[in-house]
């Protein structure tokens, strides 16, 4: 008989009861998830359950969707769940901040890489998000916000929820990075290094590096700005990868 709660180490699970962000998670409480984590559920129910959820959620800013990425298709992916679009239940951890999920998905021996129709693994879907966050944090701090950029205020316009839900999500990031998800994929001509330039996830860029990540190459899009440049070359000389990957 299969169990039905979380299979994660001890620790882990005494962890995350014991923090006010972690201690509510669906790991521990929701039925529902236990029926997806027994996999009674199929693809199809298991696609329409990430639209409702992501849908219901209000975990990422979409006050900051109109503000340009490097490529449009980078929003458009961010947001888009439901059956046909080739998410995952590890997408949906990301999407909503989950970090319990993530690990349990990651202990129960998910494919780390697994790809959505995009090709989006779950390590760019959370620099997408980042990314996102970033660009959300960057207009919450400019003096009268709702009037410069025409939007109406919401709880998740504050900058201390947003700097929570980026550092939700760049757990999440060093989490698939050290369990050696793919640090050199590439979509929408973005690369992770790029990405984590780009929202100033100068920890996340270490990381990266130090697991081996490359230079963004001619084809790819490079950080828009010069001091974003000069910090990835400085970095890119500073640290050089591990061989083996950390363990």
């Amino acid at each position: 008989m299969r169990q039905s709660h979380p299979c994660l180490p001890l620790h882990l699970i005494s962890q995350f009861k014991s923090h006010p962000d972690t201690k509510t998670s669906v790991i521990f409480s929701m039925k529902r998830f236990k029926d997806l984590w027994l996999h009674r559920f199929s693809e199809q129910e298991i696609h329409l359950y990430l639209e409702s959820e992501v849908r219901a959620s209000a975990c990422v800013p979409d006050f900051a969707s109109h503000v340009s990425p490097m490529d449009p298709n980078i929003w458009h992916n961010l947001d888009s769940f439901g059956q046909g679009t080739g998410k995952m239940l590890l997408h949906g951890a990301i999407r909503q901040g989950e970090v319990p999920s993530a690990h349990e998905f990651i202990h129960m021996g998910i494919h780390l890489d697994v790809q959505d129709r995009n090709g989006i693994t779950p390590l760019f879907y959370t620099m997408e998000l980042i990314s996102r966050l970033h660009k959300a944090l960057e207009i919450v701090s400019q003096p009268n916000p709702s009037k410069q950029h025409h939007i109406q205020p919401t709880p998740n316009m504050h900058p201390d929820y947003i700097k929570k839900k980026m550092d939700q999500a760049a757990a999440i990031a060093k989490l698939l990075i050290e369990q050696h998800a793919d640090i050199n994929t590439s979509t929408f001509g973005c690369t992770l290094l790029c990405l984590a330039t780009e929202s100033h996830q100068w920890d996340l860029l270490k990381l990266l590096l130090l697991h081996g990540a490359h230079h963004p190459g001619p084809p790819d899009h490079q950080p828009h700005s010069t001091s974003g440049c000069i910090q990835l070359s400085s970095l890119m000389k500073e640290i050089k990868p591990a061989n083996p990957r950390p363990t």
